[in-house]
């Protein structure tokens, strides 16, 4: 059986016309499930825990207890599980919005809570003279000091090693976390948290996919360390608004996970693999690959590994 074409531009617009339609069907009728009010409760609301007004997050998918004790930890953040393709199943995903400096407590509590082992960070901290995340990781040369920025009830975090990439397009950090003293946390889990943050600066908002980068990110040594054992965390992704190139990274991802597993007679159930990523993600949160270009991108990507993935089981059938 020959391979079918890629669908033309003109298609795909279309389809992610209805995936956006689907979207604003959900915001604007509750009783789908899909509902937000957490994140719009007068709580976060006083306190400006979401970065922007307008992206919101699932209250179905939230993190455990980030809607608990009055939102006390609540964090612009959701839980996206394996697609439910392959077995054994791929890794979950963490999507949320950059840290404000106000909510760095939050955020670390999560990071710790999860067990999250690689995070990937896919903005500057600042872009076209607007801010996109405020720094959450000490400056190199800073050890014990959060830039300024200490957690509370004696929590801090180190920068235990920096390596620079690509001329800095990419960097790679090994953070060591000292949790904040609290009646909440047992005293088991007390001991720092160690995760490797893996931060690509160079990918504009609303910016297509860069395929090359994307590729070198996979040959480091965070993705065999990202790559789901049983029992393993949840990667946690994240960009400003955590719903644009955070979707667009994640369902890349899931991409590969996928097409590095399937056989020649399972490809049917990849002809739109794209377009089913995005729904699924978006099942758990709102918006996920956020413009029709990035949607664009996804699909080239996606082609992209397809081939990489048939090279893959040639070398296996030959025994190579």
């Amino acid at each position: 059986m020959s391979k079918p074409k890629r669908p033309s531009a003109q298609s795909l617009a279309q389809i992610f016309g209805e995936l956006e339609r689907v979207d604003r069907i959900r915001s604007v009728c509750p009783d789908l499930g899909f509902t937000t009010q957490v994140s719009r409760c007068e709580e976060v609301q006083r306190r400006s825990l979401n970065r922007y007004c307008d992206v919101l997050a699932y209250d179905h998918s939230l993190l455990p207890t980030a809607a608990a004790r009055g939102g006390r930890y609540y964090l612009n953040a959701n839980l996206i599980p394996p697609f439910p393709f392959r077995s054994p199943p791929g890794p979950c995903y963490i999507a949320s919005q950059a840290p404000l400096a106000h909510t760095l407590n939050e955020f670390y509590h999560h990071v710790c809570e999860q067990g999250v082992k690689v995070l990937v960070n896919l903005t500057p901290l600042v872009e076209g003279k607007k801010v996109k995340s405020d720094r959450y990781w000490p400056d190199a040369g800073l050890p014990s000091q959060h830039a300024g920025h200490e957690l509370s009830q004696g929590g801090k975090v180190e920068l235990v090693s920096e390596e620079v990439v690509n001329k800095g397009e990419l960097v790679i950090r090994r953070l060591k976390v000292h949790r904040p003293k609290s009646r909440d946390v047992e005293a088991e889990q007390t001991e720092p948290h160690r995760f490797t943050q893996v931060h690509v600066s160079s990918w504009p908002d609303h910016g297509t996919f860069p395929i090359a980068l994307f590729k070198e990110l996979l040959l480091k040594e965070w993705e065999r360390r990202s790559r789901r054992r049983k029992g393993s965390p949840p990667i946690w992704v994240h960009c400003s608004a955590g719903i644009g190139r955070s979707g667009t990274f994640i369902a890349a991802h899931m991409a590969r996970s996928i097409l590095r597993s399937y056989d020649d007679g399972s490809i049917m159930q990849l002809l739109d693999l794209p377009t089913r990523l995005v729904q699924h993600m978006r099942m758990y949160r709102p918006r996920m690959v956020q413009t029709f270009e990035q949607f664009l991108a996804l699909w080239e990507m996606v082609e992209d590994l397809k081939g990489d993935g048939d090279q893959i089981r040639g070398e296996r059938m030959r025994g190579t």
